[in-house]
């Protein structure tokens, strides 16, 4: 699965998901400057979703309905950031089928282990 990590994603974060085998690419290494909309269209142009903390993306896809692979929204204040990426991998993973699929919905998802679903946050569009 393709992401790009928006430029509020930490660089430890972006560096133990591709550590755990995921392909991440960075706004804050290709993408400086870039508006949001044009960070949307680059995820577009790269079949990534995005990963942020931003909730300005998810109004992009469903308010002003620009064109997206999908965004993950992540909600995790209060944690280490350690707890933070041990608990995006494991969504991700969890859920890696139905990202690809590009549901038509807003949906809260919730990992099986646990209840995060006021914690992550999936856009697809």
């Amino acid at each position: 699965m393709k992401l790009l990590a928006d430029e509020n994603i930490e660089r430890e974060f972006i560096e133990a998901l591709r550590e755990a085998d995921f392909d991440v690419s960075s706004v804050r290494e290709s993408y400086t400057g870039f508006a949001d909309d044009e960070i949307l269209q680059a995820a577009v142009d790269e079949k990534a979703l995005i990963l942020t903390h931003d909730t300005d993306f998810g109004e992009l896809v469903f308010r002003f309905s620009l064109k997206s692979n999908g965004v993950i929204l992540l909600r995790l204040s209060g944690l280490s950031l350690t707890e933070k990426i041990d608990k995006t991998i494991l969504a991700i993973r969890e859920h890696e089928k139905n990202l690809k699929m590009r549901l038509r919905l807003f949906r809260k998802i919730r990992c099986a282990s646990e209840r995060v679903s006021r914690k992550f946050m999936f856009y697809n569009a």
